[in-house]
């Protein structure tokens, strides 16, 4: 088993044997902490979505793959829940869970809080801003999107993580009324500044961080 990370948010590659890890540190410029997916070898799958993510060179696969790793966070989080609570209530568990799988952006949000990578989706609202500010097509259009369907009250962190499943929608073509990526010709160049956020918030989820 190797371990991928990503050095100094460059497109080089720290390759590490399985042999190495308690010379990891040394040799790197990350901290792996104690509920990095690295250290955790019995649930390896974290770590090969992150190897497939940062191996990725067409952009847009890079941010589905980096959006694949926190997904998988918040579907656990129900999984977790099902099993914990299934043989007290087994009906109402799973009427729970499934109204839970209904609503992936609250799921997401809830993720997010709870692993404390509220700042890295403010950057990504404010990328956003950014981009529509310099007539990006593909983030004017992301914006209006989240002025049709978000209320001022929502948090600049909550829109980011709106923002950033309607990126991930528009790439997978899910829903009806979602943009299709394809249709603009900007939205690589949009999505080359929309990785670095959720790159970091990636990162802070798998409790990888710099030194």
């Amino acid at each position: 088993l190797y371990a991928l990370v990503h050095v100094n948010g460059s497109d080089n590659l720290s390759v590490c044997d399985e042999r190495w890890w308690a010379e990891w540190e040394k040799v790197t410029n990350f901290n792996l902490g104690n509920t990095c997916c690295i250290l955790k070898k019995e649930d390896s799958t974290d770590l090969v979505l992150l190897k497939v993510a940062f191996g990725e060179t067409v952009i847009r696969w890079r941010f589905l793959s980096l959006y694949r790793i926190l997904e998988r966070g918040y579907l656990k989080s129900i999984l977790q829940k099902l099993q914990q609570e299934f043989m007290k209530a087994p009906k109402d568990t799973v009427e729970e869970a499934s109204h839970r799988l209904d609503d992936e952006y609250s799921q997401f949000v809830a993720l997010v809080k709870d692993h404390d990578m509220s700042s890295f989706f403010e950057d990504f609202a404010t990328c956003i801003e950014s981009l529509s500010d310099s007539m990006n097509k593909y983030a004017i259009m992301l914006k209006r999107d989240l002025s049709n369907n978000r209320s001022s009250k929502n948090s600049k962190y909550e829109n980011g993580v709106f923002l950033c499943y309607k990126v991930r929608c528009s790439i997978v073509h899910a829903g009806a009324s979602a943009l299709v990526i394809e249709e603009f010709s900007d939205a690589d160049d949009a999505l080359r500044s929309l990785v670095t956020p959720l790159e970091n918030a990636v990162m802070k989820y798998l409790d990888i961080s710099t030194i």
